[in-house]
């Protein structure tokens, strides 16, 4: 199997893919983009079709990173499995489909170098640019990339147990998510002993009322924003757009940071469980001071759910580990 072709649209979204293309250059030899095998699909943030070629002939994979809980019909239809992320099996009428399976949140990387960024988002536009609606669109996915930090910035790290640090965005029409990070932020500050920096991501437009002294005066760097984050005693997680796992979700993991989270509403390749990888929390204030009040003070406790929550994404939500669940559904092995 390692000997086999990765074929990847080229009309795909770059910075949406990145970390699942990151997954297959990790596994195979050959990845590659094309046209060829994708003319139905076009570009979008919602998944990334891809084949692999072997002495056998052709499977096809379809991966769905999109926040909302739909699947998309003609993808299903055409590939050999159908990997998602945002699964709701009260919302998702295919949810159960014997090709659909679920995969663990990714995020955006940076997977290239400058010089080839450029290179590729021309080469890649001339295979595909007839199935570019947005041209602008495709052509920022790729700066975006740029944008982000590569994979070896999501490490595990020491983290420090008087010191927590938060950025998150409001909102607009996220009141649910608004609320409970905006009572973190106040139980964070209400800690005695333990530093806090952060709070919610200044907005260009002040259209979202009520949070002013829980926002920041200015953005914080994404360099400097992860080695914050791998130096905070906790994280806070909860669903965002469409109830969605949401890219913080697979950064916290791959950092191996102790999360308290609101209920996960989507299905994940195997649960979370409280007190043994996340300490799970309604989202109210006082629920949640408590719960910081022992990852700050219980070195044991906070240690271990930061350890097996990073176990937990070694066995799978790494980006090898999503492809190998593919391939898995497939029947395939990676040898």
């Amino acid at each position: 199997m390692k000997k086999a072709t990765v074929y990847l649209d080229a009309a795909c979204d770059i910075l949406y893919s990145s970390y699942y293309i990151y997954g297959l250059k990790q596994m195979f030899k050959r990845v590659r983009f094309s046209g060829k095998y994708f003319r139905s699909f076009q570009h979008n943030n919602t998944f990334v079709p891809f084949v692999i070629k072997d002495e056998k002939g052709l499977h096809k994979f379809v991966v769905d990173f999109g926040d909302s809980y739909v699947i998309n019909e003609a993808a299903l239809d055409w590939c050999d499995v159908y990997g998602k992320i945002n699964i709701n099996d009260e919302k998702s009428p295919l949810s159960n489909h014997p090709k659909v399976i679920a995969i663990g949140p990714g995020f955006g990387i940076r997977i290239y170098s400058k010089p080839k960024t450029l290179r590729l988002a021309f080469i890649n536009f001339s295979k595909a640019w007839r199935r570019v609606p947005d041209k602008r669109r495709f052509f920022a996915d790729y700066y975006g990339q740029l944008k982000r930090q590569g994979m070896d910035y999501y490490q595990k790290s020491t983290s420090k147990k008087d010191y927590i640090f938060f950025a998150g965005a409001l909102w607009k029409k996220e009141h649910e998510t608004n609320r409970f990070r905006a009572n973190y932020i106040r139980a964070c500050k209400r800690l005695k002993g333990v530093e806090f920096e952060g709070g919610f991501a200044p907005r260009s437009r002040n259209d979202i009322d009520g949070f002013e002294e829980l926002t920041m005066d200015r953005n914080v760097p994404m360099a400097s924003y992860l080695l914050k984050l791998k130096a905070s005693a906790t994280v806070f997680n909860t669903p965002v757009i469409l109830d969605c796992h949401g890219w913080k979700l697979g950064e916290f993991m791959a950092m191996g940071k102790a999360m308290v989270a609101t209920p996960i509403k989507n299905r994940l390749p195997v649960a979370l469980e409280h007190g043994v990888n996340v300490h799970a929390v309604t989202g109210e204030e006082d629920e949640i001071f408590e719960a910081l009040e022992r990852l700050t003070s219980d070195d044991a406790y906070r240690q271990k759910i930061e350890n097996n929550i990073h176990a937990y994404y070694e066995e799978y939500v790494s980006p090898q580990k999503s492809i190998e669940l593919l391939l898995k559904g497939a029947g395939l092995e990676w040898k």
